[in-house]
This record gives structure tokens, C-alpha cells and sequence, in this order.
């Protein structure tokens, strides 16, 4: 984990629970359960991403996460949702890079 991940779990939004799960996955990655959560939330579109419980998800995410949510909500079939364009991926990856502080 780095110095800025550990530096984000210490901020007064984290809850102590929120920052063991993440200290204690060794892994590096959000629980599927998050990515899935996180998806589902996006259907209604590009404004989700000001939330707050799309951004405590998507802060959670690492690279390979963020890549594959993506992709998913590119993929959106017209039957479930919109849709994204490629522009909207481009702001969901703003977005993630800001929660990260990029």
C-alpha cells in the first residue's frame, strides 16, 4: 500500500472499519461486492459520480478496478442502461484520479 493510500485511510470520512478492510486485504483491491455496487450506481448516468456513496466506492478501486468499471459502463446494454460515451469513462477516470490525488 502507499504513503498516499494510508495518508487517505487516516482522513476524518474514514471509518475505522472502512480502513482495517482496506489495510487487511493485502491486496490492494475493492471487494467485488464494491466493484458491483459501484456499476450498478453508474447506470443512472454520469451525475452519479458526484455522490458520495459512488465516490467512497470508487475511491476503493485500483487501476485494473477503475479499467474494468470502465469498460462495463461502455458496455451498458440499452435494455439495463446508457451506454457511456467515451468522454464519460474520461470522467469517471478524473474523478478517480482526484480521489487518489493524481
Amino acid at each position: 500500500m502507499n504513503l498516499d493510500r494510508l495518508r487517505q485511510l487516516l482522513g476524518s470520512d474514514v471509518s475505522l472499519e472502512r480502513a482495517w478492510a482496506a489495510l487487511n486485504r493485502g491486496d490492494g483491491q475493492a471487494p467485488q461486492a464494491t466493484v458491483e455496487a459501484l456499476v450498478y450506481g453508474l447506470r443512472r448516468g454520469v451525475n452519479e459520480l458526484i455522490k458520495p456513496d459512488a465516490q467512497r466506492r470508487l475511491s476503493e478501486l485500483n487501476r485494473d478496478q477503475l479499467e474494468a468499471v470502465c469498460l462495463g459502463v461502455q458496455a451498458f446494454k440499452p435494455n439495463i442502461a446508457p451506454a457511456w460515451s467515451a468522454e464519460d469513462a474520461d470522467l469517471l477516470i478524473a474523478a478517480w484520479g482526484k480521489l487518489h490525488g493524481r
